[in-house]
């Protein structure tokens, strides 16, 4: 599943689940997918190969579709009940991390240089992007895990056409 190469009939039928289906069809729609990339229930370390099928920039319109296709299949809160199509659940939620490390190897291939740290190859990629496309106001706190008694690392957060997430240690790596 790449930008250049997945093909426009590929693109108008994600678009038009993401529009036109019930929320059986596209919980349908997902269950194809996961089964094709193979996205296993629970995932210990980066999936690597999983990983390399999916060469779509972080901006690219499909990561949208994607969402509210996920969305329409389980619309309000029906993501939370753990009764209807747990194990779809579980493997979107595991995608979540790949998709994560997707889009930070894809900005430090397209954007990294050696000797530079993830923010900075970040920034260039940044500055490629409309500025209402991305924010750097989102909280991170929820990525900032702590034990009693420690310093607060301050993690740093940067959100994409909303869906698109990228969290920088202090050090300015991908965390």
């Amino acid at each position: 599943m790449t930008g250049d190469k997945m093909k426009v009939n590929e693109r108008v039928k994600w678009w038009l689940v993401s529009y036109l289906a019930t929320p059986n069809c596209a919980r349908r729609w997902l269950a194809k997918f996961m089964h094709r990339l193979k996205m296993p229930l629970e995932i210990n370390a980066v999936e690597t190969e999983l990983i390399h099928q999916i060469e779509l920039a972080p901006h690219d319109r499909w990561w949208t579709t994607f969402s509210r296709v996920v969305r329409k299949a389980f619309p309000g809160r029906t993501m939370l009940n753990q009764d209807v199509d747990g194990e779809l659940k579980r493997q979107i939620h595991q995608f979540r991390y790949i998709i994560s490390a997707q889009q930070a190897l894809w900005v430090q291939q397209h954007y990294g240089q050696a000797g530079q740290t993830d923010a900075q190859a970040l920034a260039k990629y940044l500055k490629t992007l409309s500025p209402r496309q991305y924010t750097c106001h989102e909280s991170a706190r929820l990525h900032n895990k702590i034990k009693l008694g420690q310093v607060v690392p301050a993690n740093f957060k940067v959100v994409i056409n909303f869906q698109t997430e990228f969290i920088l240690d202090q050090a300015g790596n991908f965390f």
